[in-house]
């Protein structure tokens, strides 16, 4: 595989909202994000809100949501609200119900933000402050602009929001914005900051919290803060992890820069694991149907069959040409997609495949046992 040139890039594929202002589409709120199966076993009350980053399971579906192809903020055309943000922040939104969460941050201060759906009023802000252990305003980490200190997007569970930010803090509110619990991870040892996005499943919040060092991933009772498992990790990465039922498993899976692994999401313990990946490692897996896809420039781009429980993962193909810098690709309709550049992720919905970002050219390859 081939090494990539030093230099700092862009790490965080986390939406496209501009630093002051964010413009939500009609469909795009007001619609219903139900997933294939391609994105495991999900709640009813999931599948019709987006509770997370590329959506319920984090797998990029919303294959019954119908946006508009054009929109024009100038002109208001298919535009439904927009309303201007203060401080930065390149994640994307959550929601649920009527609620859509984000964060913004800068060196003075860490945000959570919740917005009504039909007409962007702010209903609450909360700072992530006050928290022990967290860096002096002397003492934050030096992060690229963007992304800045909140590159990772919330997530939801409609019950409680959680957060984190780039100084390690981590903070659970409910989601009428009232602090449950808060935490420093410790400031996490990350050349750009840290970017990896939460996900919660069954009571318990997931983060991926990998670096230079002492890279972990842990589960944490959303309801109590109590720290339920933890693992080690052996590598860096600015991914997000995906939750797929793969034949009947439940199977958390998350990629970094030298391997792609799996692990049970309720004890943490480790499935299977497969190097495959090099450079710096900011796309997600991708998944359907027994086979997980991924994908990073400067390594390759693979298919891996995990539909066998009692056997090791088997590589279906390969590819090595035109890849993404931190773009996650999807899988759907026996094709798979994923993007050459720094900022976007792709997204199925309505039938379309919907980007939207710094992106040079689109791959879609027929996903099939050969290539």
């Amino acid at each position: 595989m081939r090494t990539r040139p030093s230099g700092k890039r862009g790490v965080a594929a986390h939406g496209a909202e501009v630093a002051l202002a964010i413009c939500v589409l009609v469909q795009l709120v007001t619609g219903l994000f139900p997933l294939t199966q391609a994105a495991g076993n999900i709640t009813s009350e999931e599948k019709s809100n987006w509770p997370s980053f590329r959506g319920p399971g984090a797998n990029g579906h919303a294959t019954t949501a119908n946006p508009p192809l054009t929109w024009n903020v100038e002109d208001g055309s298919n535009i439904l609200w927009k309303i201007e943000v203060p401080k930065l922040g390149l994640n994307s939104p959550v929601v649920w119900d009527n609620r859509l969460f984000l964060t913004r941050a800068d060196s003075s201060s860490r945000v959570i933000y919740c917005f009504a759906t039909d007409n962007g009023k702010l209903l609450w802000q909360q700072e992530a402050n006050d928290i022990p252990g967290s860096p002096s305003p002397e003492e934050l980490p030096e992060v690229m602009a963007p992304p800045g200190l909140a590159a990772s997007t919330a997530t939801t569970n409609g019950r409680f929001v959680a957060a984190v930010f780039a100084t390690g803090n981590l903070v659970c509110l409910t989601v009428d914005g009232k602090r449950v619990w808060a935490r420093n991870l410790g400031v996490p040892n990350n050349p750009y900051g840290h970017a990896s996005s939460l996900l919660c499943h069954e009571g318990l919040l997931l983060v991926q919290y990998d670096q230079k060092k002492d890279s972990k991933l842990m589960a944490i009772d959303l309801a109590s803060g109590e720290l339920a498992w933890q693992v080690d990790r052996i590598a860096i990465s600015w991914s997000t992890p995906i939750l797929v039922e793969n034949k009947g498993r439940m199977e958390l899976i998350l990629t970094n820069s030298k391997a792609v692994d799996s692990y049970d999401p309720k004890t943490g313990n480790l499935l299977w694991h497969v190097e495959c990946l090099a450079g710096e490692v900011a796309t997600s897996a991708a998944y359907d149907n027994g086979v997980v896809y991924v994908a990073n420039e400067y390594a390759s781009a693979l298919a891996l069959d995990i539909g066998d429980h009692d056997s090791e993962p088997k590589m279906l193909w390969n590819w090595e040409e035109v890849l993404p810098d931190a773009s996650s690709p999807w899988r759907a309709w026996e094709c798979w997609s994923c993007l050459q550049g720094l900022e976007p992720s792709t997204a199925l919905t309505g039938g379309r495949d919907a980007f939207c970002g710094n992106m040079n050219s689109m791959l879609v390859f027929a996903a099939a046992p050969s290539w």
